[in-house]
């Protein structure tokens, strides 16, 4: 069995579970573990162990410079620092791009990120938040980073996580209206990537888990153009987009339930 198979029939078998008792269970910081593990296995000596190292997302290239709008976006990003109340969990730090460097910083940067670690951000000149420049298509565009939670804030925060879907999942069946299904699940996606908890692999668990919430009430996976845009949109956007992507989703499944010889309609076996 594929790697990621054997944590989506997890997924999958729990949440048709869930849907058929009308009830979710309690998760636990094990579960997640359990899932990364079964969807790391055999790729990863670090398989459902947490991350010990700071993590930067580094958009520093001009040629891959975020919009404007997806800067904003990540700034957008509300979760706080368990350890330091008032802190955001994720930043976005605008800077010079590489390009702009001297040849000894490209040296530098080069050495330290073919052997996977990154420059500090402190080595980085700071810039003002409205810096740009405008790039070959027209768009407004900066350099930066996108710094994650610190890595001691990693169990306390997925604790935080934790206590959040099962606080939420109680009351599923109400009318209030953050306990949308959708929003509860772009919310848990969000989070678990900005925590960063695991070295790799993080935003393959996040769709595994949003996934096991929209299931378990009877939603389909949805069919998202881009995963990567979960940092890059605001909350509301990016709900919007789940919504699309589960109606996309909901058409292609009536489409297969006429002709299963279509494309991508067939079932994957297990075994």
């Amino acid at each position: 069995m594929a790697d990621w198979a054997a944590a989506a029939k997890i997924v999958d078998t729990e949440a048709a579970n869930n849907f058929a008792n009308k009830k979710l269970p309690l998760i636990s910081i094990e579960w997640l573990k359990n899932v990364h593990g079964q969807s790391l296995s055999g790729l990863s000596p670090r398989a459902a162990e947490f991350r010990k190292i700071p993590v930067l997302g580094p958009n520093v290239f001009a040629s891959s410079a975020l919009t404007i709008d997806k800067a904003a976006g990540v700034q957008s990003i509300k979760y706080q620092s368990a350890l330091h109340p008032g802190t955001p969990l994720v930043t976005f730090t605008p800077t010079q791009c590489l390009e702009d460097r001297d040849v000894a910083f490209n040296q530098l940067f080069w050495e330290q990120y073919k052997n996977n670690r990154m420059i500090k951000s402190d080595q980085w000149p700071a810039l003002p938040e409205n810096s740009s420049f405008t790039a070959a298509d027209g768009t407004q565009r900066t350099c930066g980073f996108i710094r994650y939670a610190a890595a001691e804030e990693v169990e306390p925060q997925l604790q935080r996580w934790v206590n959040f879907v099962n606080r939420t999942t109680r009351t599923w069946g109400s009318l209030e209206p953050e306990n949308d299904p959708i929003v509860v699940a772009m919310h848990a996606q969000r989070w678990f990537v900005s925590i960063h908890p695991f070295e790799d692999g993080n935003g393959r668990v996040s769709r595994f888990a949003m996934e096991w919430l929209l299931k378990s009430v009877g939603l389909p996976a949805p069919v998202i153009e881009d995963m990567n845009n979960d940092m890059y949109m605001t909350e509301g956007m990016w709900a919007r987009e789940l919504g699309i992507g589960i109606r996309r989703a909901i058409v292609e499944l009536e489409s297969c339930s006429r002709d299963l010889s279509q494309p991508g309609c067939q079932p994957i076996a297990s075994k």
